[in-house]
């Protein structure tokens, strides 16, 4: 059996993290998630625990102190974590969110979908690719 798959969700939404925990659970594929609801305490877990970086972070748009496109600049601007898959995860369905994210590194954009099903359907297809982006 492989190793489960390192996922940290950064949303200050709790229901949206229980949503996201809820289709984790549907997997077929092992995984441990670390939730945050800023991307700044993020940042400041992964500076201190550089041993163990995600295969995957998730992040949303509208949060305070830190949005989810000023985590995704800093990130990518990091040597030791630019290479791990950023997948925006949000209710924006403004298309010049999706091209901005895509210009500074967003491996997916994602709109939160209804149903706890249909997210475990999108992390399924990201965990199947094994972090290779389709064209």
């Amino acid at each position: 059996m492989s190793p489960p798959k390192k996922v940290v969700l950064i949303d200050d939404d709790e229901d949206d993290r229980v949503i996201f925990h809820e289709a984790l659970h549907a997997l077929r594929f092992a995984v441990e998630c670390f939730y945050a609801p800023d991307g700044i305490s993020v940042l400041n877990k992964l500076q201190e625990d550089t041993s163990s970086p995600p295969d995957y972070i998730f992040v949303d748009l509208n949060m305070p102190a830190m949005s989810g496109k000023e985590f995704l600049t800093t990130i990518k601007r990091l040597p030791a974590y630019k290479q791990i898959p950023v997948i925006i995860l949000t209710t924006s369905h403004n298309p010049q969110d999706r091209e901005e994210t895509k210009q500074l590194g967003a491996f997916y954009f994602i709109i939160k979908p209804p149903t706890v099903e249909e997210l475990s359907r999108y992390l399924e297809f990201i965990f199947s690719t094994n972090g290779i982006q389709a064209k």
